[in-house]
């Protein structure tokens, strides 16, 4: 069958959350076609969309290298088929043979099917993208990694930091998933959301479907007064700490599951620290509207980026930051600056 290249290869992109770089169950790591789909699934996470194939189409194919060649391939048209165990993509340049396993074992039909959907606010994966920010990478702390939808909210806290942003979500009850699977929801444009036992479903107008496990563990009842508080000194963050993000993120980026910046305040000075494993980096102190005591917290670079563009007007009060964005209020708990290595000399200072 022909297929436009690209048309193609965002379909399979498109699947691509659910995969997992590990066979961690069988043919995690591949796509599954069957039935003019094409699907993913890592056990957390399902993916399924058209695969633009004809139904006859039937198989599993290890997702990495064809990806890969596909990106690197110039063909606009390919042929794409099946044969004596092989995928074929075939294009002006060359003909690919992968290994192909006919029989899809990928255990997606565990997976509930949903039913009756309901439209999803339009606000819905903005607000994801930004909570699942706070959510936490350590696994001893279950419940932190997780995203609470709630009825009325979607929020996450990894312990130091919260956000929580007032929407309209669909539910009926609350419900808890991983962070790392339902931010997928943002870039997809998901537009429908249906509820069944175990999952969470998600499906967008080119009919993708993104499902996501839900979990049943509790979740701190704490975190609404955690972002309580309108009363603190009011502080307006420089715009151009936004562009510092994406430097700093450059040594942070290294901690794969901590990817945190060190923000520090003193009187009328603000500086944004990253650290990474091969490095660090200590911004120039850029002007500030604070005169009360030194204070820092950590937050992440986009995270970071996103309130100083919108909402650089920030309140302190003796024990957090807070920011209000309309429906959303986000919190970071204050320390004091430690006395590492990389302060010495007023390093990093105008």
């Amino acid at each position: 069958m022909k297929v436009q290249k690209e048309t193609f290869l965002h379909a399979l992109e498109s699947v691509s959350p659910g995969l997992s770089p590990r066979e961690i169950i069988e043919q995690s790591n591949c796509f599954a076609f069957r039935k003019g789909k094409v699907m993913t699934f890592n056990d957390e996470l399902t993916c399924c969309g058209p695969s633009l194939l004809d139904d006859s189409f039937a198989g599993a194919v290890k997702a990495a290298k064809l990806l890969d060649l596909l990106r690197k391939i110039p063909e606009e048209e390919i042929e794409v088929s099946q044969a004596d165990g092989e995928m074929i993509v075939a294009g002006k340049t060359g003909t690919n043979y992968f290994a192909m396993e006919v029989e899809v074992s990928l255990p997606i039909d565990q997976v509930d099917v949903p039913e009756k959907w309901k439209p999803l606010d339009p606000d819905f994966g903005e607000a994801v993208k930004m909570v699942a920010d706070c959510a936490s990478h350590d696994q001893s702390a279950f419940a932190l990694t997780c995203v609470h939808v709630h009825p009325k909210w979607v929020e996450a806290f990894d312990g130091f930091q919260t956000c929580r942003w007032k929407l309209a979500t669909g539910l009926e009850k609350p419900n808890l998933v991983r962070a790392a699977s339902i931010r997928h929801v943002s870039a997809l444009g998901m537009a429908e959301l249906s509820e069944t036992k175990s999952w969470l479903h998600f499906r967008n107008a080119g009919g993708l479907v993104l499902s996501v496990r839900k979990y049943v563990e509790e979740y701190p009842e704490d975190i609404g007064g955690f972002l309580k508080g309108d009363k603190g000194t009011p502080v307006q963050l420089p715009k151009q700490l936004a562009d510092e993000t994406g430097i700093s993120s450059i040594f942070s980026m290294e901690n794969a599951e901590e990817n945190y910046l060190v923000v520090e305040m003193k009187a009328g000075k603000i500086r944004v620290k990253g650290i990474g494993v091969t490095g660090r980096r200590i911004s120039r102190g850029k002007k500030v509207t604070w005169t009360g005591p030194d204070m820092m917290f950590h937050i992440k670079p986009d995270l970071l980026a996103s309130i100083v563009k919108d909402h650089s007007e920030c309140f302190m009060t003796e024990t957090r930051l807070l920011v209000s964005g309309g429906n959303w209020r986000y919190a970071a708990a204050l320390g004091k600056p430690g006395k590492g290595k990389e302060e010495t000399n007023g390093e990093g200072e105008e």
